[in-house]
């Protein structure tokens, strides 16, 4: 999201210097230094190749990410072509900006043909590179996914880079003495600006190396670029502070955009974010539910053996075994396995009392009346324990056994944990009837939605009734909250409400930092534009008198 954000700010920032330049500097580059010799020492003509290849890198950039995200289209051929028009011009603005740094102050109209093919020459290396980076993969690579991927030279781009970064430092203070103070000052802070984006993108990865660049060439228009004296000066003073209240609106507006961008490009990756989260905590108690009738299916074909009347003790014997075995299988998630029929029941280290029938109970009932599929019970107190509990039944063949197994309800606890990933939020896994089986106040475990959270009564309605289950907001208690929510293909809904300020907390905070910087970038500029005026002013007046 950065990406495209700093690099559409990159991009409107070049385009209007571009435009300032053509409207109103138009006589300072045209007509255009022939031969090679004078176009490198043009200080002029660098500066407009510098705009145009910022230009063609941020849009080139900008186009990759658009063709991605929002018109989801994925080839290999376009994103080598977008790629290699990126490289091909971006390698290029480190050593026109060391250039750059020479012709300012005069220096590079002393040099020799050989010193600047010398100068040229890593840079020249580089291009080939990229050029053959289709067959060779060095640089960068298109990977099985259909992503972009660093090759292993791409180091090299960022070792060339500072090299000419180097050499413009290295320039700078050879013949700094040839500017003005003012000028010193400007330089070495436009310097800075763009050494620090390059720095920035190089340790952290974070796509601003264009935007700091596109920055300090608009600091060179401004500061350094068809310095005129004019004989009008009040049309001059009126064309300063227009110029100012120009530059100022271009970065309010990269700056609404940028919040707009940050607003509702964060919102659709946040939002993604969170129903992919409820969708894999649905994975992860669907493989527990499946896991449990996996289990129950093979305690089943065991049991279906010993069936027969005679054989009744080898049935009980081979459920008490089965218990153990998947206590311990289970980390005592399963904590019982029985079996019923109409006339006789086995539930093992149970002291069952008379008014006990296992014919009426819930997991028996439920497996008779669907025989053909596992039947998996609502919550409720287990008669042996006295804790809350579910049971996974099925009927057997002689279509009046039934065979059981008991689970505790800490894996799914377990799962509600999982979805507590914000602070201001609350996790509910609740069966279809509204009773609630897991929650991140684990005193409601157990309870109905209608007496345990009241509050959220119409979101699991709006849940259940839901069959895409798609994310929306609603207000509880006054405040915004977003609900993210799926069920299990048992009928358990899984909800996960959120605080929207909580959720779009990361949001606010980048929205705030790149505002912070654009308007630091135009504050810094613009101050050092109005002092550099005022200081050419005080030169006049003084030549005046």
């Amino acid at each position: 999201m950065n990406e495209i954000i700093l690099e559409t700010s990159a991009f409107l920032i070049v385009l209007f210097c571009f435009y300032d330049c053509m409207r109103h500097r138009r006589h300072l580059y045209f007509p255009m230094p022939k031969g090679i010799k004078a176009k490198i020492s043009d200080q002029h003509y660098i500066y407009i190749m510098l705009l145009i290849t910022v230009m063609l890198s941020s849009l080139s950039s900008v186009l990759e990410v658009l063709i991605e995200e929002y018109f989801s289209y994925k080839g290999a051929v376009t994103l080598i072509i977008l790629n290699q028009i990126y490289f091909l011009f971006h390698n290029m603005l480190s050593v026109m900006f060391c250039v750059y740094i020479l012709n300012m102050t005069g220096a590079a109209r002393e040099k020799k043909g050989g010193f600047f093919l010398l100068l040229l020459t890593p840079c020249l290396i580089m291009q080939v590179i990229t050029l053959l980076n289709p067959l060779t993969g060095m640089v960068y690579y298109i990977n099985d996914e259909i992503e972009y991927a660093r090759g292993s030279a791409f180091w090299t781009l960022y070792v060339t880079g500072g090299f000419y970064f180097l050499m413009g430092f290295l320039f700078y203070f050879m013949y700094k003495n040839r500017l003005s103070k003012m000028d010193r000052s400007a330089v070495l802070m436009i310097i800075i600006i763009a050494v620090l984006g390059v720095a920035i993108q190089g340790i952290w990865s974070i796509m601003v190396e264009l935007f700091f660049e596109a920055t300090g060439l608009l600091g060179f228009l401004l500061l350094l670029e068809g310095r005129e004296k004019s004989r009008r000066r009040g049309k001059e003073s009126r064309l300063n502070k227009n110029f100012i209240v120009v530059i100022s609106m271009i970065f309010l507006t990269v700056v609404v955009v940028n919040i707009n961008l940050i607003y509702h490009v964060g919102s659709d990756q946040t939002g993604k974010i969170g129903t992919i989260q409820v969708d894999n905590i649905k994975g992860s108690l669907q493989e527990t539910i499946s896991d449990a009738e996996s289990n129950l299916l093979r305690f089943s074909i065991s049991a279906e053996q010993y069936l027969d009347p005679g054989q009744r003790y080898m049935l009980e014997k081979l459920i008490s075994k089965q218990k153990k075995y998947y206590y311990d299988l289970t980390g005592g998630n399963c904590f019982n396995v029985y079996a019923a029929s109409p006339n006789w029941t086995y539930i093992p280290d149970f002291d069952m009392p008379e008014h006990y029938h296992a014919v009426e109970r819930v997991w028996y009932t439920g497996a008779l009346q669907n025989p053909s599929e596992v039947y998996i019970s609502e919550p409720y107190i287990d008669a042996a324990t006295g804790d809350l509990c579910f049971t996974l039944s099925n009927l057997l063949s002689d279509e009046k056994t039934v065979a059981a197994m008991d689970f505790t309800l800490s894996k799914v606890q377990e799962t509600v944990e999982q979805m507590s990933r914000y602070e201001e939020q609350t996790a509910i896994i609740a069966t279809s009837d509204g009773t609630i089986v897991g929650c991140s106040d684990v005193s409601k475990q157990g309870m109905s939605m209608k007496e345990a959270l009241p509050e959220y009564l119409e979101i699991f309605e709006r849940v259940k009734a839901s069959r895409e289950h798609q994310s929306f907001t609603i207000s509880v208690l006054g405040t915004d909250r977003i609900v993210f929510s799926n069920e299990t293909s048992n009928g358990w809904q899984l909800i996960l409400v959120v605080d929207s300020n909580t959720f779009y907390a990361d949001i606010y905070r980048q929205m705030i930092m790149v505002s912070t910087i654009d308007l630091l970038m135009v504050v810094v500029i613009v101050v050092f534009y109005l002092v550099s005026i005022n200081n050419q002013e005080k030169a006049e007046n003084t030549l005046a008198t």
